[in-house]
């Protein structure tokens, strides 16, 4: 089963992504691939390409898009934790028109476990 998920992250927190991503891969069944999307707004090219191989030689694909801080026009922030990234995740039915459904998850979680079976979940109307 294809699942896409979908990240939204800056550089401030790369190694929680690289945890989520582990995570991901990890606990996958053998009948789930992950499709793998990245929404940020401008992440290193080093940074990107160790994530690219986290997957490499997996089933699982690895995307990432760009999205200046400007994609969303003005946005409350605070600074701190508070950037335009974590409004990111309302785009996504914009960006992703060719899924009914994703999973998005933050990058401060660790997956326990498969997710097919909650992608699977019927969410009705």
């Amino acid at each position: 089963m294809r699942v896409p998920v979908v990240l939204c992250f800056d550089r401030r927190i790369l190694l929680g992504a690289g945890v989520t991503i582990l995570s991901l891969l990890d606990t996958a069944a053998a009948t789930t691939c992950y499709e793998i999307h990245v929404l940020h707004p401008g992440l290193p090219q080093r940074a990107m390409e160790a994530f690219r191989r986290l997957v490499a030689g997996t089933r699982h694909s690895l995307s990432f898009r760009h999205l200046p801080p400007a994609a969303l026009g003005k946005v409350p922030t605070r600074g701190g934790s508070r950037t335009a990234v974590v409004y990111y995740r309302l785009l996504i039915p914009q960006l992703y028109t060719q899924y009914d459904k994703v999973i998005y998850s933050d990058v401060d979680v660790c997956v326990r476990r498969d997710l097919a079976e909650v992608y699977a979940e019927d969410l009705g109307d």
